[in-house]
């Protein structure tokens, strides 16, 4: 479970502007979508802020199902890395599989560190 101290703050700050900012942009894209591949980044990044918000919600209410939305949330925000830099950016195959693992990365580690438990914490065993 999330501990309450600095460590999560990173991640829940990134929720809310990565949720705020894709929020933006799926309303400011929808209309513009030209192809497949630019609705399916579109619905990615929508998935995600969806996932961002119950993310959030479930971290405030404290629910066990957190850690679970928080790693649906990043394996959406991969998924438009990829999907963005494919289809709406014109980038090349290893362009975008770069912002896609870019992506991941900084999901991954924003999760790692909320997760973390301190120095000097036990994790159990007895004493």
């Amino acid at each position: 479970m999330i501990r309450w101290g600095w460590r999560p703050i990173p991640l829940l700050l990134f929720l809310v502007f990565a949720a705020a900012a894709g929020a933006r942009d799926v309303v400011s894209d929808w209309s513009a979508v030209a192809n497949t591949g630019q609705k399916l980044a579109t619905v990615a990044e929508a998935g995600y802020v969806l996932a961002a918000v119950a993310s959030l919600a479930a971290l405030a209410a404290r629910q066990t199902w957190a850690r679970a939305a928080l790693w649906v949330w990043a394996a959406l925000t991969t998924a438009t890395g990829f999907l963005a830099a494919m289809f709406w950016g014109d980038a090349g195959l290893a362009a975008a599989l770069a912002g896609g693992a870019a992506c991941a990365a900084v999901c991954v580690g924003l999760i790692a560190l909320a997760l973390s438990r301190p120095r000097g914490e036990r994790t159990g065993g007895a004493a």
